[in-house]
C-alpha cells in the first residue's frame, strides 16, 4: 500500500511541475512555433519543394518566387531556410549536366555566371563546381 501512495505523489508532483509555464513553453514551443506559420509561408515552401530538384541558383530560385510566383521575400526566405537548399551542390549539379553535353570548363563557367538562362550563381559556388568537375581529359 505504501508504494501506490509513493508512486501517487510523485505522479501528481510531476503533473504540476508541468503545469509551470516555463516548463509547458518548453515542452510545447516546436509545435508552438509550427502553428505560428503563415499560409503565405507554408505555400512558398511547398512551391519550393516542387522545383528544389531543378538546382537553381538562389538568385534564379528568389527571381522564380518572387516574380513569377509572387511570394513575399521573408517567406522565400523561410522556404529556402526550412528546405537549407546547398547552392554550391546546384551548382555542381548544373555544371555535371552541362559537362555531359561536352560543355568546355570555360563555357560551364560563363553559363554558371550569366545572370540569365538559369545562372546566377556566386563566384564562390562557380568555382566550387568547377573544382569538383571530373575532368573528362584526365585519361587521354
Amino acid at each position: 500500500m505504501k508504494k501506490c501512495s509513493i508512486i501517487a505523489i510523485v505522479v501528481v508532483g510531476v503533473m504540476a511541475t508541468a503545469t509551470t509555464p516555463e516548463l509547458s513553453n518548453k515542452l510545447f514551443s516546436q509545435s508552438v512555433t509550427v502553428v505560428a506559420v503563415s499560409k503565405e509561408y507554408q505555400n512558398a515552401l511547398e512551391t519550393a519543394k516542387m522545383v528544389k530538384d531543378a538546382n537553381m541558383s538562389k538568385k534564379a530560385f528568389y527571381d522564380m518566387m518572387i516574380n513569377e510566383s509572387k511570394f513575399e521575400k521573408k517567406a522565400v526566405d523561410y522556404a529556402a531556410k526550412k528546405l537549407k537548399i546547398n547552392w554550391k551542390k546546384n551548382a555542381l549539379a548544373q555544371a555535371k549536366s552541362m559537362q555531359k553535353f561536352g560543355a568546355s570548363k570555360e563555357t560551364i563557367k560563363e553559363q554558371l555566371s550569366a545572370n540569365s538562362d538559369g545562372g546566377g550563381f556566386t563566384k564562390k559556388e562557380v568555382n566550387y563546381a568547377i573544382k569538383h568537375l571530373e575532368d573528362n581529359n584526365k585519361d587521354k
